[in-house]
């Protein structure tokens, strides 16, 4: 009975299936042709919109799938017909892994094979994707499917879903006086969509068998409601707890533990910003002691709590309220030694004058992140086309203006969180400057979703520190010159705390001289 149910099932709807199935595939090809360097780069946003296209198409295949045989309601004739619902839902998953997932899974196997990769490492990435749709999106909208009765309202219980989310975390927002959710657009962002996938897919293996073997269909719209209703719970957590579930997952803990953090008003104060004349933004003189060799730490989070001589609170907040990472707290280090920074914090411009004029307590908690080295490798900079295990595929090539040189890469799975990228020049013994790109994700196994398994990275490299300022005008001369390219893991999450018992946040506020101290 279960082949019988799928080859009606396929009867049904096979052209819809044959069309979404060309789509990954089409997919596939055209990012395997834009790749390494996005071009012709006028593509490049319709073949975004496409991607998301074929995932759409494979999830309307989805909802046709199970509206073959409606489960809610009694007017349909399937049900008084001798199938056994173990049968039914059997096919209907047969159809959904060999028809559905198992396309997206060639695709992605191919695009990854045809850009130079072996079956193993294609197969790998592939399975890695394909597992974790199936899972946080196939399953549960087959859920939807199975608790409505048609493509309509699937689309309005999405919908709802959707807006009752933003809703909850918007009544968020208002809850923390106008504060953006403690995950927004840092490292540990990817416990957000992490709690969805699992709240959609436990919910998920809930109500499929109940819809299927019971047709109990309010109780099954109660689960979907219930997941629905703790779906933006999470943005409610504080920053303690979830960073404290991160450093629990950090992979080195131990390295973190030699680091320090001190005061060193030996620094002097620091430079002025450009066409800043704010005096309420503060800048500490901060050394940083036991990093790792090629190592740097990030700040995740800093908050900084102000208190008069006696003890009471004259303000509390983040050192910055801009979401991202900002370089507020950049310490990086190529050797042991000691790293010196600025501690940046950005008071309002309505606080009180005592709060800067008088002598204050003042508490700084950072939420830090160690990287350190993971891999390194170097290619020529002209005209490279190199394999990597660490970086995948890599090409570099000069550019139109000829100014900069420009790396891609490939890779099947997840890109490197965070690499940096120097030129070289061996003959004369001339290297440039490190050049950072980072984008942290600190989720224990990263999952490259779109827009097909083979993710894309790389950058653009100044010539300029390579050449003399006499030579600006003519071709660069790039026999030699090799792309040091290198990436940078989490290893550790820990907290520092810092308190200085009496200082003048004035003396700290950036100086009119446009040289620091301690390069004075």
């Amino acid at each position: 009975m279960i082949w019988n149910i799928f080859k009606k099932d396929f009867a049904q709807l096979w052209p819809l299936a044959l069309i979404v199935a060309l789509m990954h595939l089409a997919n596939a090809a055209i990012w395997f042709f834009l790749e390494p360097f996005g071009e012709p780069r006028g593509l490049i946003t319709i073949a975004q919109v496409f991607s998301y296209l074929a995932l759409l198409g494979s999830l309307v295949l989805i909802v046709l799938l199970v509206h073959q045989e409606v489960l809610p309601g009694v007017s349909q004739d399937w049900v008084i017909r001798p199938i056994r619902r173990r049968d039914l839902l059997l096919a209907k998953l047969l159809f959904l892994l060999a028809i559905v997932q198992s396309p997206m899974l060639l695709a992605d196997v191919a695009h990854a094979i045809a850009a130079g990769f072996p079956f193993a490492t294609a197969l790998a990435a592939a399975l890695s994707r394909n597992a974790f749709i199936l899972l946080s999106l196939s399953l549960p909208v087959f859920a939807i499917a199975a608790v409505t009765k048609t493509l309509v309202h699937v689309a309005a219980a999405l919908i709802s879903i959707w807006l009752f989310v933003v809703l909850g975390i918007g009544l968020g927002i208002l809850a923390r006086g106008g504060g953006a959710p403690i995950f927004a657009a840092n490292g540990i962002q990817w416990m957000t969509p992490a709690w969805w996938s699992l709240l959609a897919c436990s919910t998920a293996l809930l109500v499929i068998p109940v819809q299927y073997f019971r047709r109990s269909t309010h109780a099954a719209r109660g689960m979907v409601a219930a997941a629905v209703l703790l779906a933006p719970l999470l943005s409610l957590a504080p920053w303690a707890q979830a960073f404290s579930v991160q450093q629990h997952l950090s992979p080195h803990p131990a390295l973190s533990t030699p680091v320090t953090i001190a005061f060193d008003p030996a620094l002097g104060r620091s430079a002025a910003e450009p066409n800043s004349r704010s005096r309420t933004v503060i800048f500490l003189p901060i050394r940083v002691t036991g990093l790792p060799p090629d190592s740097f730490l990030m700040n995740d989070r800093a908050e900084v709590r102000i208190l008069s001589r006696d003890g009471v609170a004259l303000y509390r907040g983040r050192t910055i309220a801009a979401l991202g990472y900002h370089d507020d707290f950049p310490a990086r280090t190529t050797a042991v030694k000691a790293v010196v920074t600025y501690q940046r914090i950005e008071l309002p411009e309505n606080i009180p004058a005592r709060v800067l004029t008088n002598p204050v307590r003042v508490e700084l908690v950072d939420s830090l992140t160690l990287f350190h080295l993971e891999a390194e490798d170097s290619i020529p900079a002209l005209n490279a086309d190199a394999n990597s295990s660490a970086f995948g595929r890599c090409r570099t090539k000069l550019d139109d203006e000829a100014d900069d040189i420009e790396l891609g890469c490939e890779k099947p799975g997840a890109a490197p969180a965070c690499t940096s990228t120097t030129l070289e020049n061996p003959a004369q013994a001339v290297r440039g400057p490190e050049t950072f790109a980072c984008d942290p994700d600190y989720a224990p196994h990263p999952v490259h979703i779109v827009p097909d398994g083979v993710s894309q990275f790389g950058s653009h490299i100044s010539l300029r520190d390579l050449r003399e300022p006499k030579d600006m005008e003519k071709p660069p001369q790039l026999d030699g010159v090799r792309v040091i390219l290198r990436s940078f893991q989490p290893a550790a999450h820990f907290t520092r705390r810092l308190v200085l018992p009496a200082i003048r946040l004035q003396d700290w506020a950036a100086s009119q001289d446009p040289t620091p101290a301690h390069v004075r």
